[in-house]
C-alpha cells in the first residue's frame, strides 16, 4: 500500500514540475543567452518550426515567441548575422525537454580588424608604440607599423608612443591617437613624426 502511495505522489510531482517547466502541453520556450552581441541586425531561426526572430540590438538573451512540446524538434540556426560580426549557435538542436530549451548559447564575434599607421623621420632604433598591451617595436627607416593582434570591429583604441628611438623624439599629433575603428581595417589610424634631440650626433 506504501509503494501505491509513493508512486502516486511521485506521479503527481513529475506531473506538476512537466507543467511548472512547459511539460507536454506545446509550453516549452525555446531560449537562451547571447554572448558578444555589440551590433545590430542579429536573426534566429528555428528550423524546427520554421518561426524566424529578430533580436534586439545588443541583447544578451533571446526568447522564441512559438512555444514547443516535449519531444519537438528544433535546430536553432542564425539566418541573418550581424553587421562585422560573426554568431554562432551550440546546443542548439535536439528533441526538447525541461532540461535542453532554455540552454541555447549563441556566441558573437566581431569581425578582427588591423590597426596601424605611418612613420615619418625615423633614423634610428629602439621605437616601441602601443596600443593599450599591444606593442610593436618599429626599426629605423620604417615608414609605416601595424600591431601584431588584431582588434575587433566597433572597438576602440589608443595608440601611444612607449618607447623613444635612441636620440630621437617621436610623437603622435594631439587628438588623433584615440578613436573607433569601424567597417574595416585602419592602416592610417595615426601618423607618428620622429626628429632629432638636440644632444644627438
Amino acid at each position: 500500500m506504501k509503494t501505491m502511495y509513493l508512486r502516486s505522489g511521485l506521479a503527481l510531482l513529475c506531473g506538476a514540475i512537466l507543467s511548472a517547466c512547459g511539460g507536454s502541453s506545446g509550453d516549452l520556450q525555446l531560449s537562451g543567452t547571447i554572448n558578444g552581441y555589440t551590433k545590430k541586425g542579429l536573426q534566429l531561426v528555428n528550423n524546427g518550426n520554421g518561426e524566424t526572430l529578430d533580436v534586439t540590438d545588443s541583447a544578451t538573451s533571446f526568447v522564441f515567441t512559438r512555444r514547443v512540446s516535449v519531444d519537438d524538434n528544433f535546430d536553432i540556426q542564425v539566418s541573418k548575422q550581424p553587421a562585422n560580426a560573426t554568431c554562432v549557435p551550440s546546443s542548439n538542436q535536439g528533441r526538447a525537454n525541461v532540461y535542453n530549451a532554455y540552454t541555447i548559447v549563441i556566441t558573437c564575434t566581431n569581425v578582427p580588424r588591423t590597426l596601424g599607421g605611418s612613420i615619418s623621420g625615423l633614423t634610428s632604433d629602439g621605437l616601441v608604440i602601443a596600443n593599450g598591451t599591444d606593442t610593436v617595436t618599429v626599426a629605423r627607416g620604417a615608414t609605416s607599423f601595424v600591431f601584431p593582434h588584431t582588434v575587433g570591429d566597433g572597438s576602440n583604441y589608443g595608440i601611444n608612443i612607449l618607447t623613444q628611438p635612441a636620440g630621437q623624439t617621436c610623437t603622435i599629433p594631439a587628438g588623433t591617437g584615440t578613436g573607433n575603428i569601424t567597417g574595416g581595417d585602419l592602416t592610417n589610424a595615426v601618423t607618428v613624426s620622429c626628429v632629432n634631440t638636440s644632444n644627438s650626433q
